[in-house]
């Protein structure tokens, strides 16, 4: 047995530790060594390695990084078997303290539970707070405009750094400073907004909102909290003006829906109410089920919305008069997984979807596909040129022009069996595809001359 050294590829006999060439700890045993090897010897030129050898070398390397990352974990395990330990000997210390002090009639229970919830709640919005602004920060650099940089981006070192240690006030002070010093910068005036409107300072949050959408007039997030705030205000006017803008650019979000529905019953408009209320909620239930079914790989978009009034007519000459609302949403739905689009379908409309329209197949590489197309199509006209050249006693000297039209992808309607809803619970829709026709195009302009005799 013989074994190769995992770094120089060196052959070593089986009993060394170490390589004879490199001197690096030997990791892996080759096998049997061929007749024609031998034992590494030293001498002045260099060998040159086999396919075995770098194999066996990247074997090896894989192999010491493996070890290296299971002593990793393992050392992992071990400190998190330390840390649950010192929260335990630490929370049977707290324990025996609160005992004592209530024993000694101190404090009471109630008091000390109070306080204790306080504090864990505390710590626990500013470890969110901490995780959303870090989430945000490299943007909020990135947005930075002016010639005070280097104190803009310490400002955010001292955020980071007290919220590290769940000090919310010093973080908040901090970025108020920066944002001093750069108030275009809408998402760290969108952050404090936000921070703000969860303490229940809605003043100073509808102010930082307030810019945020003077700079950035699409901001769905301003416009949505800004809705709320002058809701909770009673301005129902600008409530329903903030929130019909947000639900313009994203019409399937839940939120500026249901705002929306409570601006409309505090102002008695009573039908629109109950349309926005349950709209809401359905679309709320219908993106949640298909969102389930399709995993986080599907791209769920809205590519329409329409609300239209529904009018009851009378048979003499008035006008008539509008009874209700009627709102359409149709969402597109793109997954890869082919055999997720019944079930897609059957959760839609369990969930309460009334129409399925419109499914189609495609390719999801379509360049590669229609560059194939083109390649076939020339070739092919360029053997058909040559085909009528030779019958008539010619042949193609070169090609003067080409002239191509863009490949075709025709696409694939679906045929689709009845919807789930009225069939045997234990049925999924059927859903049948063919086959993806790509065609392309190719006119050859070609010079010919007569063949030799």
């Amino acid at each position: 047995m013989r074994i190769y050294c995992q770094t120089c590829g060196a052959l070593n006999r089986d009993d060394q530790e170490y390589c004879v060439r490199c001197h690096q700890k030997l990791l892996v045993l080759s096998g049997g060594a061929r007749d024609d090897e031998e034992p590494y010897e030293e001498s002045g030129s260099e060998e040159s390695f086999s396919f075995d050898e770098h194999l066996l070398e990247r074997i090896s390397i894989l192999e010491e990084a493996v070890k290296r990352t299971a002593e990793t974990v393992r050392q992992l395990l071990g400190a998190l078997h330390k840390q649950e330990k010192n929260i335990l000997i630490g929370q049977t210390g707290m324990t025996a303290l609160r005992e004592l002090l209530e024993q000694k009639r101190v404090i009471a229970w109630d008091e000390w539970s109070d306080l204790w919830e306080s504090k864990m709640d505390y710590q626990l919005l500013a470890l969110e707070k901490r995780e959303r602004f870090l989430s945000i920060k490299e943007r909020i650099a990135a947005l930075h405009h002016g010639d005070k940089r280097k104190a803009f981006l310490q400002h955010l070192e001292d955020a980071e750094y007290a919220l590290f240690a769940f000090d919310i006030e010093r973080a908040v002070a901090a970025l108020e400073s920066a944002y001093k010093l750069d108030r275009d910068n809408y998402e760290l005036a969108y952050f404090l907004g936000e921070t703000h409107f969860n303490e229940g300072e809605t003043e100073p949050a509808l102010a930082y909102f307030t810019r945020v959408l003077e700079v950035k007039s699409d901001h769905y997030e301003g416009l949505v909290y800004s809705g709320v705030i002058y809701y909770e205000r009673g301005d129902h006017g600008r409530a329903e003006d903030y929130l019909k803008r947000a639900v313009a650019i994203y019409p399937d979000s839940f939120l500026p829906l249901f705002s929306l529905g409570a601006v409309y019953a505090g102002q008695g408009n009573l039908a629109k109410a109950v349309l926005f209320l349950e709209r809401a909620v359905q679309v709320d239930a219908v993106l949640a089920a298909v969102r389930k079914a399709t995993g986080p790989a599907a791209v769920l978009k809205t590519i329409s919305y329409s609300l239209n009034p529904t009018y009851q007519y009378h048979s003499n000459a008035e006008e008539p008069t509008i009874t209700g609302y009627s709102a359409v949403n149709v969402v597109q739905v793109t997954l890869d997984d082919l055999a997720k689009i019944g079930t897609v379908i059957d959760s839609a409309t369990l969930a309460g979807a009334n129409h399925v329209q419109g499914i189609q197949f495609t390719l999801r590489d379509q360049d590669a596909v229609r560059a194939e197309a083109l390649r076939q199509a020339a070739t092919r006209a360029r053997a058909e040129a040559e085909v009528l050249a030779a019958a008539l006693g010619l042949k193609v000297v070169r090609v003067l022009s080409v002239e191509e039209n863009s490949p075709r992808l025709v696409p694939v309607r679906a045929y689709m069996g009845a919807p789930r809803a009225v069939m045997s619970a234990a049925t999924e829709t059927p859903v049948e595809a063919g086959t993806l026709d790509v065609t392309a195009d190719v006119m050859l302009t070609v010079e010919v001359s007569p063949t030799a005799r």
